[in-house]
């Protein structure tokens, strides 16, 4: 998407979002520009947060959420049997914006998938380290 002032900014920034971890643990650091780990799409903010909670639970660099933050949001998730991410799942990735439709592609399973992770590291690191 493009902003007034013709920089691009990101629409799905999920999954950028999720593997630096692993470019991390394969000996490739990377930056994302701020501009890439926004989204302009209503109701993915809690997914970003997410991400960023797991980045850095995992070793991304900035201080590890409080458990209180991470249980809130799973809580969040959570409530009403997962109604929030029923009602707005993961935005996992989109097609070419100029394409003459636009395309996206949402996922819930993805949503559980990453709400059991950030449960399960989360767990792990409270606790120690692995299991």
């Amino acid at each position: 998407m493009r902003t007034e002032s013709g920089s691009i900014t990101g629409i799905a920034p999920l999954v950028p979002l999720l593997r630096l971890a692993d470019l991390r643990e394969s000996g490739c650091v990377m930056q994302l520009p701020d501009s890439r780990q926004q989204t302009s799409v209503a109701g993915q903010e809690l997914w970003i947060s997410a991400a960023r909670m797991l980045d850095s639970v995992r070793g991304g660099g900035s201080p590890q959420p409080a458990s209180s933050e991470v249980r809130g949001w799973l809580q969040r998730i959570s409530e009403d049997d997962f109604l929030y991410l029923r009602h707005s799942p993961p935005l996992l990735y989109h097609n070419d914006q100029t394409a003459s439709l636009p395309r996206y592609y949402w996922s819930e399973e993805f949503g559980y998938a990453l709400w059991l992770r950030l449960y399960y590291e989360f767990d792990r690191h409270a606790a120690g380290g692995p299991r």
